[in-house]
């Protein structure tokens, strides 16, 4: 029996979401991208997750793999928790895929 969104505080998923949202930056995908990579529906459940709201651990498996990373990625506390940063890897997202690797080389994170 697996873990139920109840048994899991609520400000995790704000941590989690967070991260869903500087991973998904990081790759260069939309939400509806990777909504699609995941296997979900509609890309408008992506943003309600990266908003913190509450998902089903399936899901958050589903994130993690097709964002290409561990799901423990996603719930580090300290991943993106400055909103310089975010704003930083929106406008690096937007590069070309070989900028954006330089960009995130220079960061230690490719």
């Amino acid at each position: 029996m697996g873990i139920s969104p109840k048994e899991v505080p609520q400000d995790r998923f704000k941590i989690i979401g967070r991260n869903l949202s500087f991973e998904r930056f990081r790759k260069g995908l939309t939400q509806a991208q990777l909504a699609e990579l995941a296997g979900i529906a509609d890309s408008r459940t992506v943003s309600k997750h990266e908003h913190g709201e509450p998902m089903e651990m399936m899901t958050l498996f589903a994130y993690a793999s097709a964002l290409g990373c561990p799901c423990e990625v996603l719930f580090d506390e300290r991943k993106g928790s400055d909103a310089q940063i975010l704003n930083a890897f929106e406008r690096a997202a937007k590069l070309p895929k070989e900028r954006r690797e330089e960009y995130f080389a220079l960061f230690g994170m490719v």
